[in-house]
C-alpha cells in the first residue's frame, strides 16, 4: 500500500498522498496495537473513496464493496484469531 502511494505520487495532490502513506502506516502498525486495524482499515476505505472520486471522478461501487468485504474479512480473522 504504501509503495502504491509512492508511484502514483505524482497525479494526487499533497494532502492525498500524506493521507494514503498515514492510513498504511496506520495499518502496518496494528501489531503494536489491535486499535489500529479499525484505525487504518476505516483510513484506507475513506483515502479510497476520496482517491476515486479526486482522481478518476468516480468511484466504482463495486470496488468499494469488494474493498469493505476484504477489509471485514481481514477485521474478523484478527479477533477471531487474536
Amino acid at each position: 500500500m504504501i509503495i502504491a502511494t509512492f508511484s502514483a505520487r505524482s497525479k494526487m495532490p499533497i494532502w492525498l498522498f500524506g493521507a494514503n502513506l498515514i492510513s498504511g502506516i496506520l495499518l502496518a502498525c496494528f501489531q503494536l496495537n489491535p486499535i489500529f486495524l479499525r484505525i487504518g482499515l476505516l483510513a484506507l476505505i475513506t483515502v479510497a473513496i476520496l482517491n476515486g472520486s479526486l482522481m478518476n471522478k468516480k468511484i466504482h461501487l463495486s470496488h468499494l464493496l469488494l474493498r469493505l468485504l476484504i477489509s471485514l474479512l481481514l477485521y474478523l480473522l484478527f479477533t477471531t484469531f487474536h
